[in-house]
């Protein structure tokens, strides 16, 4: 009887250590994934960084008429590309029963005069339409 009872203290002392050692490892674990998260939240933030440093360009650019043409045709192409993914967001409105913010983009109620998220007033006006002409020109001003 001994025997087995030193057997059984001897499983448990064994199970305890595996499970101490697990916990240990889960632990460890954790505060990786932990780090890794925050690494990923800080490339996030410099990913937005570098996005406000480029629209600061492009405004700049922009708002100079930019003597480079290259740089002019990728300014141009920017701001048809800008109309475009209003237009989507117009549509998507429309699925919704909603309108879009020209300011900002979110959607908005039918009845709203102010915006919510950004309270720039809503416009009801038509953007003007970017013909395929236009959109096909610019896209073999990139690809040259």
């Amino acid at each position: 009887m001994a025997g087995l009872f030193e057997n059984l203290d001897n499983i448990c002392r064994y199970v305890s250590e595996k499970t101490d050692d697990l916990a240990q490892k889960i632990s460890e674990e954790m505060a990786v994934q932990k780090i890794q998260s925050q690494i990923r939240e800080e490339d996030r933030e410099i990913a937005c960084i570098f996005q406000k440093i480029g629209e600061l360009v492009y405004e700049e650019m922009k708002a100079e008429s930019a003597a480079d043409e290259k740089l002019g045709t990728l300014i141009a192409a920017v701001g048809i590309k800008k109309s475009s993914i209003q237009e989507h967001k117009k549509r998507i409105a429309k699925i919704k029963n909603m309108d879009t913010c020209m300011n900002c983009g979110e959607f908005v109620e039918h009845s709203a005069v102010y915006c919510p998220y950004c309270g720039k007033k809503i416009e009801k006006c038509e953007p003007e339409e970017t013909s395929e002409a236009d959109l096909e020109e610019i896209d073999t001003d990139l690809t040259t």
